[in-house]
């Protein structure tokens, strides 16, 4: 009989491309090795937030005003800049961000899922699966980890492990690290995608943590040109992919586009919310997208600019030149740049990342060297999965 395996991440009604695609890869590489796996539909309940009270006895006096006072003006200004955007844009955008809406759930219904569950019922999918697989993607993060990812509904005779899953911020609470030791401990195997998360985990659980490749590294080139759609820009052009709502970083954008008589395309608004940076960046305006278009986009481009880890793994998959920067953040309690860091480093690619105009020079990537690296981090991943799976 073919086992199974159900693999939850950030997967049900997430719309974000690298989320998507990390998924699909993960679920297509077991696939290959003879299990039948599928997405656990999880749908997340509202995270929970801590009261100002709470707050205040958790950090201290101090440290409760240095927290909220961490890019205060930066936060205010940004609120008012994109409520007078959606106030102004909101109406005109809304067909258009339904496209993308309609376009993210076409590429996540392509993917093997199972029926959905809630944290009220999840506990019915126990018997459903051999394997049970906390997925890569930030569903560790604190905020974002929900019972569910660390499987404390499951009996003990259950086989869990993790896949490059992801922490992102180091600075948890004891309720956090609790729930992580009590729960990791019944784990066959743990592995992550950062180093600082690695090093977390090894302290506070004293055991073995792997750090993995990302999935989608996990599919060759060639299986990812198979997947993606031809060409969908005729015209040579600079392909950006913003989260964080940085001017500055578009600027930069704009001036290397024109100094190398490039179109830009873009996609503005991508999380769904009107932001003000975005109305009038970009030459070729993207909404009705999904994962197998995004993903030609990077191809065919002449150069990516991102602040997103997955557009600069796909950058290397492609062999497209690209720059990639730090997500801009309002807080002090979350960095979305440590896996950034550690791909990177991987690669020997540290001087991709760009924080001004000037750090952009005329030397291309070598691919064959990244890829000469990364092939054996790939196969060790690929090998420790294999065993975490029995083959």
């Amino acid at each position: 009989m073919v086992k199974k395996a159900g693999i939850i991440t950030l997967y049900y009604k997430n719309d974000n491309y690298g989320g998507i695609a990390q998924g699909y890869a993960l679920q297509q590489y077991i696939n290959t090795l003879g299990i039948d796996a599928e997405l656990i539909s999880y749908q997340r309940t509202p995270a929970k937030i801590l009261s100002k009270g709470e707050e205040l006895k958790k950090l201290g006096v101090k440290g409760f005003v240095s927290l909220k006072a961490d890019c205060f003006f930066k936060k205010t200004k940004s609120k008012i800049v994109n409520r007078i955007a959606r106030k102004k844009y909101g109406s005109s955008l809304k067909d258009k961000l339904q496209q993308r809406k309609d376009a993210f759930e076409v590429s996540r219904e392509e993917v093997p899922h199972s029926p959905v569950y809630t944290e009220d019922n999840i506990v019915n999918c126990s018997d459903r699966y051999d394997y049970f697989i906390s997925g890569s993607d930030q569903i560790w993060k604190p905020g974002v980890l929900q019972p569910p990812y660390i499987f404390t509904f499951l009996p003990e005779n259950k086989v869990r492990f993790s896949y490059a899953s992801s922490i992102t911020t180091l600075n948890n609470n004891k309720e956090y690290d609790e729930k992580m030791k009590n729960a990791l401990e019944k784990y066959k195997w743990i592995s992550v995608r950062e180093e600082s998360g690695q090093k977390y985990l090894e302290e506070l659980l004293n055991r073995n943590v792997d750090l993995v490749v990302d999935p989608t590294f996990l599919l060759s080139k060639e299986q990812w040109e198979e997947y993606i759609t031809e060409r969908q820009i005729k015209e040579k052009y600079v392909f950006t992919y913003f989260l964080g709502q940085s001017t500055k970083q578009r600027k930069i954008v704009e001036k290397y586009a024109k100094e190398n008589n490039l179109k830009i395309v873009s996609l503005p608004h991508v999380e769904g919310k009107i932001y003000a940076c975005d109305i009038n960046f970009g030459d070729i305006q993207l909404y009705d997208v999904n994962v197998r278009q995004f993903l030609s986009l990077i191809k065919y481009a002449e150069v990516v600019f991102t602040d997103s880890f997955h557009a600069g793994v796909f950058s290397n998959i492609f062999e497209t030149q690209y720059w990639i920067f730090e997500r801009e953040v309002f807080s002090k309690k979350v960095s979305m740049n440590s896996r950034l860091d550690t791909l990177l480093a991987l690669l020997g690619e540290e001087d991709r990342k760009v924080r001004e105009y000037t750090d952009i020079h005329n030397n291309n990537i070598d691919f064959e060297n990244a890829k000469a690296k990364l092939n054996v981090e790939i196969d060790k991943s690929k090998e420790l999965l294999k065993k975490a799976l029995d083959l």
